[in-house]
């Protein structure tokens, strides 16, 4: 059977390292083993699965997310992808709880301050500003995740989990030490993640 993929534009290249194919394998277990072997999925089945092997999960994406270089980046959103769909609400409360969430905004707050503000200081400079955001096309997906995980977890809970996250602050890193309390920041707010997602969606 066909397995449709909606949040990626293309398909990604074949794995090339150890974490490309950690999270290959970790994709096709959601998807077979979280289904029970039965079709359609046994309700019973996908429970067990997430509880015996949550951390397993939540200990993958940790040492992916955020940790990759960019054309890796697919291979990690296609685990989120089928942990989503295969557990919508569940799933992404334990991406939240375990703060895989967390990882992804700092990464967007990042760039929408590093792009959309213009940087702190030295990171104006392109090439240190290069090094210290991820690319667009990361953003739209880790944007894309967050936005799923939302409607999801729609209750007053899973608001006031993301919530709780704000605001995320920027700091210029580069200052010295002795300086840290007069570094300049930059507080990402939830209106910032709405303007960037108009911006790029």
């Amino acid at each position: 059977f066909r397995i449709k993929r909606p949040m990626l534009s293309s398909i990604p290249s074949p794995p090339s390292g150890t974490r490309d194919l950690c999270a290959v394998v970790s994709e096709a277990c959601i998807l077979l083993c979280g289904c029970g072997g039965s079709n359609p999925p046994n309700p019973s089945s996908t429970t067990n699965f997430l509880a015996t092997h949550s951390n397993t999960m939540c200990h993958i994406l940790k040492k992916s997310i955020g940790q990759v270089r960019p054309k890796s980046v697919p291979h990690c959103m296609l685990v989120l992808e089928a942990l989503l769909r295969r557990y919508p609400t569940d799933g992404g409360s334990m991406l939240m709880q375990s703060g895989i969430v967390g990882v992804m905004l700092q990464s967007v707050a990042e760039h929408y301050c590093c792009v959309c503000v213009g940087g702190l200081n030295i990171m104006a400079d392109d090439v240190r500003r290069q090094q210290q955001w991820e690319p667009e096309c990361v953003i739209v997906q880790n944007l894309t995740v967050i936005a799923r995980i939302v409607a999801a977890t729609s209750s007053p809970d899973g608001s006031r989990s993301l919530d709780s996250m704000f605001p995320i602050v920027i700091s210029d890193h580069t200052q010295k030490q002795q300086q840290q309390d007069q570094q300049p920041r930059f507080e990402f707010q939830p209106l910032h993640l709405i303007d960037l997602y108009f911006r790029l969606m």
